[in-house]
């Protein structure tokens, strides 16, 4: 039984937007949150780290907030929804990880194909390939593809997500790493992905080298990727909006005033810090949805909610080694966190409890070690 639980957990954690349920109207679908409670009920003991236990608890304060707070009950369960996925979630992936001794590397590769192979059919060959099976699929002539997500700003997140799962592979990182720059670059082709991508790269390229092992052979291949980078941009993304986002950045114009997405995404950022600013950084509570992840742990928890996201953000920079890696990364993780994220993805919470699983691993080794 246990084993039908395994790949379930895993393909709705790496696939969250497929097999669409018309009557929920969400882009992220629910089976992964459903997958995992079953299987958690099924357990016979829980394991726990610190880290599960205060997103429990941020599950109750969210609980408490949203019955005092929300309008309606639609409201109350969809925004209640992202801290009990959270929970149940990343318990559920961290129980798992403990019985199966880690992580399942080769159906991870798998999924990542998946993703990639998709998104190839999608660019070259079928644009809407595949799109009956995601929920709300949407794009326009202009940018990119989205695969198995629902539009290309959130395949571009999804590949983030992937990067850290990638950076725990055993054999063929580097090449897990250049087909998830691919899709963001080609197949998203989404600002905020290549935002992640250009930072997170950057850490584990800082993290991984040192001087010792900086070779004439490294730093071609650095140059030759940068230079295709710069030249496929330059000449085949020109008319699309990634393109056009890029050149604005490069003129120095108001990306958020010529840019109507990027506006949206920014106002969104802005009026959540203002919120919580006026409001003394009091919880507000569950009043509507925020486009921001961080923003909106701030505006609906007040300043309750900064732990959560201390926490979130320590978890992240635990896949780097290198201490100044780990404070920059921890600035600009915790800066890129305010975008619009969606804290329910399944993903995202794969990806803490593999961290957490990392560094209970770490600690038990650094304890046997004395």
């Amino acid at each position: 039984m246990e084993i039908y639980f395994k790949y379930l957990i895993y393909f709705f954690c790496f696939f969250p937007f497929l097999l669409p349920l018309k009557v929920l109207g969400t882009d992220i679908q629910f089976y992964a949150f459903i997958v995992s409670i079953a299987y958690l009920s099924c357990l016979s003991k829980w394991y726990y780290s610190k880290e599960i236990k205060l997103f429990c608890l941020y599950f109750f304060i969210a609980a408490i907030i949203g019955i005092l707070s929300a309008p309606n009950i639609i409201i109350m369960v969809r925004c209640l929804f992202q801290y009990a996925s959270l929970f149940f979630i990343c318990c559920a992936v961290y129980n798992l990880l403990i019985r199966e001794n880690g992580l399942d590397i080769r159906l991870s590769k798998y999924f990542i194909l998946c993703w990639f192979i998709v998104g190839a059919i999608q660019t070259f060959l079928f644009p809407d390939f595949g799109g009956f099976l995601v929920a709300n699929s949407r794009t326009t002539s202009d940018r990119g593809v989205y695969s198995l997500a629902s539009e290309p700003s959130f395949f571009g997140l999804q590949c983030f997500y992937f990067l850290f799962i990638a950076s725990t592979f055993d054999k063929h990182k580097k090449i897990y790493f250049a087909l998830i720059s691919i899709m963001v670059l080609i197949f998203a082709q989404s600002f905020t992905g290549l935002v992640f991508l250009i930072f997170m790269l950057a850490f584990f390229i800082s993290d991984s080298i040192t001087f010792r092992n900086i070779s004439i052979k490294w730093i071609l291949s650095s140059i030759i990727i940068i230079g295709l980078s710069v030249f496929y941009i330059g000449n085949h993304l020109r008319n699309s909006r990634l393109g056009s986002i890029i050149t604005l950045l490069i003129s120095n114009e108001n990306l958020a005033k010529k840019d109507e997405s990027s506006s949206v995404r920014f106002n969104a950022i802005f009026e959540s810090l203002q919120t919580s600013y006026n409001n003394v950084f009091f919880p507000n509570g569950f009043t509507e949805r925020v486009g921001s992840m961080f923003g909106g742990i701030l505006q609906e928890l007040g300043i309750i909610g900064l732990p959560l996201m201390v926490i979130v953000t320590l978890l992240l920079i635990s896949y780097y080694r290198k201490k100044w890696v780990k404070y920059v990364a921890f600035i600009i993780i915790f800066i890129l966190f305010f975008t619009n994220m969606q804290m329910a993805n399944p993903t995202f919470a794969f990806v803490l409890a593999l961290s957490i699983y990392q560094n209970e691993n770490q600690k038990q080794s650094a304890v046997a070690t004395i």
